[in-house]
C-alpha cells in the first residue's frame, strides 16, 4: 500500500516539481581537456575545460568535467534568450583558490561589447565548494545572449565553475530537501527529521506541515528557523529551516522498518509536497564481539549513531580503506558517536579502539573521550579513558601511527551504550577505526614498577604505597599532585582518568569515578 500512494503522489506533484530549465550545464559532452566548452564562445580561449578521474569534492555531483578559468579577467558567452516578461533563478557550484566576482550578463551579440546589463554578481573566495543561486524577478529587456565574467580580487588564481542551471520560474513553486532520507532509532526514542524548505516561486507563500501515516510515533512537533510552528510564511528564493521531532512508539518491533509521511500544502490549495522519512527500527545486541571496521558508510544501521552538526561531526572518510573522522573549526568543539545498545555483564566487558596518534602539534589538545551509559547521553555517564592525539599527551608513546588501546568496563545496570566524544583545539583531524566491544575482559598490561595503589577504581580516597616522589597527571597531562611518598599516603581526588608517575618513567593508571 505504501507504493501505491508514494507512486500517486509522485504523479500529482510532478506536474509543479519543477520550473521549465532553459540551460542545465554540466560541460559533460563533447568537450576537450583545456579548450573552450562547447556551445561557449570565450575572449582568448580564457575559460576552458577541465576533466577530473572522480568526483571533486560536493554533493550533489555525478560527472567529471567542469569549466576554469586563471585569468584575472575573462569573459564566456552563449546564445541564450530571455524575456523582460518572465522571471527567471540561476544557480551554480564554484571554488577557487583566491577570490573572485562572478557576474552574470545579458546583451545582443557574443562579445564583451554587447553585453549591456549586468544581471546579478556573486563572490567567491572558498576553497570547497559553494551552491550560489539568484532570483531574477525583472529584467529590463529582451536578450538573446548572456554572458560570464570572472574577476580577480588579487591577480590570477583558478576559479572553478560547475552545474550551471537557468530556469523559468513559475508563479507557485516549493521544494523541499531533506538532509537525510532516513535513520535509525531505537523503540522509544526521539528523532529530529531536518530539511530546507525553498519557495521557488515568484509569489509569497504560506506553507503548513501536518504528518500523515504517523500511527508509529507520537509528540510530533514542528519548527521553522527555530520557532515552534507548524506554519510559516516565505517570498520568492527564501530558503527555511525546517525540522520536525518525533518519538517512536515503544511497542514497535525491533529490526523492521517504518516511516513517517510529512506533507507541506500552501495556501494557495495549487500544489502540495511530502517528504517520507524511512526509519530503521534498532534491537539490542546480544552477540557479542560487537565488531565496527567503517569500511562503508553503512554503519548507522548497525545502530552506530552520530550525534553533531554539520562539519563539527564525526564523518566517515574512505581513506585508509574506510574510517570516522573530526574536524573542529573552534576549540573545544566536539561530536558524539554512539554505539548499539547492548546487553552486557555486570562486570568484566571490554572495549578496544584504535586511534591515529601524532608526535606533531604537541601543543594541541585534540582527543577523543570514551563513556559508557545507559542512556544515549551524557549525563551521568561514566568516564572510561581519554586518548589525545598527540603522543606527547596520555597515553604517552613514542612512535606515531595507528594505536590500540583496550578497556576493561562494569556495567551494573547489564544495558548500556560505549560514547566516543570527539574534543578538538584547532590540531590536526581525529582518526578512529576498528572497534571491538566484548562481554568479556582484555588482558590489559599496566606499566607499573614499584607502586601500590588502592582501590583502583576508587571512589575518591586513594592509598598510595611505596618509596619515593610521585607526580600525578590528569587525562588533559596537567600534573595535579607532585608528593614524597614513605611507606604509605592517602590522597583524595575528583573523579577523572589519572596517571600515578615515579621518577623512573613507570606509571599506573588510575580511575576514578
Amino acid at each position: 500500500m505504501k507504493k501505491v500512494v508514494i507512486t500517486l503522489l509522485i504523479l500529482f506533484a510532478a506536474r509543479f516539481a519543477k520550473a521549465d530549465s532553459l540551460l542545465i550545464e554540466g560541460f559533460e559532452y563533447g568537450n576537450h581537456d583545456g579548450e573552450t566548452p562547447i556551445g561557449w564562445v570565450s575572449d582568448d580561449s580564457s575559460w576552458v575545460c577541465g576533466y577530473l578521474e572522480k568526483d571533486h569534492n560536493r554533493i550533489p555531483h555525478t560527472g567529471n568535467w567542469y569549466s576554469y578559468t586563471n585569468a584575472d579577467d575573462s569573459w564566456m558567452f552563449m546564445e541564450l534568450f530571455l524575456s523582460s516578461q518572465l522571471k527567471y533563478r540561476i544557480y551554480f557550484w564554484a571554488i577557487t583558490d583566491g577570490e573572485y566576482d562572478i557576474e552574470f550578463w545579458a546583451g545582443n551579440g557574443l562579445s564583451q561589447s554587447e553585453m549591456t546589463t549586468m544581471l546579478f554578481s556573486k563572490n567567491v573566495n572558498s576553497d570547497n565548494y559553494q551552491r550560489l543561486s539568484e532570483y531574477l524577478e525583472t529584467i529590463a529587456a529582451d536578450y538573446q545572449f548572456i554572458g560570464i565574467h570572472a574577476v580577480a580580487h588579487e591577480g590570477a588564481y583558478h576559479l572553478t565553475m560547475d552545474d550551471l542551471y537557468i530556469e523559468m520560474v513559475n508563479r507557485y513553486d516549493l521544494e523541499v530537501l531533506p538532509y537525510r532520507k532516513d535513520t535509525v532509532m531505537y523503540p522509544g526514542t526521539q528523532a529530529l527529521y531536518h530539511y530546507t524548505v525553498q519557495n521557488t516561486g515568484y509569489e509569497e507563500l504560506t506553507v503548513m506541515m501536518s504528518p500523515i501515516n504517523a500511527e508509529y510515533f507520537t509528540n510530533i512537533s514542528f519548527y521553522s528557523d527555530g520557532t515552534d510552528n507548524s506554519n510559516f510564511h516565505t517570498v520568492p528564493n527564501q530558503l527555511v529551516d525546517a525540522r520536525c521531532y518525533m518519538t517512536l512508539s515503544p511497542n514497535v518491533a525491533p529490526n523492521t522498518y517504518t516511516w513517517l509521511d510529512i506533507m507541506f500544502t500552501v495556501s494557495c490549495d495549487c500544489l502540495t509536497r511530502m517528504a517520507t522519512m524511512w526509519v530503521k527500527v534498532l534491537g539490542t545486541v546480544t552477540d557479542f564481539p560487537v565488531f565496527q571496521d567503517f569500511d562503508a558508510n553503512n554503519f548507522m544501521n548497525a545502530g552506530w549513531i552520530i550525534m553533531g552538526d554539520g562539519a563539527k561531526r564525526w564523518q566517515w572518510s574512505s581513506d585508509n580503506g574506510g574510517m570516522l573522522l573530526f574536524k573542529a573549526s573552534e576549540t573545544d568543539e566536539s561530536s558524539l558517536l554512539f554505539s548499539p545498545k547492548m546487553t552486557l555483564h555486570e562486570t568484566g566487558n571490554s572495549l578496544s579502539v584504535s586511534m591515529f596518534r601524532s608526535d606533531e602539534q604537541s601543543n594541541k589538545n585534540d582527543r577523543i573521550n570514551i563513556y559508557f551509559n545507559t542512556e544515549m547521553s551524557l549525563e551521568g555517564a561514566t568516564l572510561l579513558e581519554t586518548i589525545h592525539r598527540s603522543t606527547t599527551l596520555s597515553p604517552a608513546t613514542e612512535e606515531s601511527g595507528w594505536m590500540e588501546q583496550g578497556i576493561n568496563f562494569d556495567s551494573p545496570s547489564h544495558t548500556g551504550f560505549i560514547i566516543i566524544e570527539a574534543v578538538g583545539d584547532f590540531g590536526s583531524d581525529i582518526m578512529i577505526d576498528g572497534i571491538v566491544i566484548d562481554n568479556s575482559p582484555l588482558n590489559i598490561e599496566e606499566n607499573s614498577v614499584n607502586i601500590g595503589i588502592y582501590p583502583n577504581p576508587s571512589t575518591g580516597q586513594v592509598t598510595i604505597e611505596g618509596n619515593g616522589t610521585i607526580s600525578i597527571v590528569n587525562c588533559l597531562g596537567q600534573e595535579v599532585l607532585t608528593k614524597e611518598v614513605i611507606d604509605k599516603e592517602t590522597i583524595t581526588l575528583n573523579s577523572g582518568i589519572y596517571f600515578v608517575k615515579r621518577g623512573d618513567g613507570s606509571a599506573v593508571k588510575l580511575i576514578v569515578r
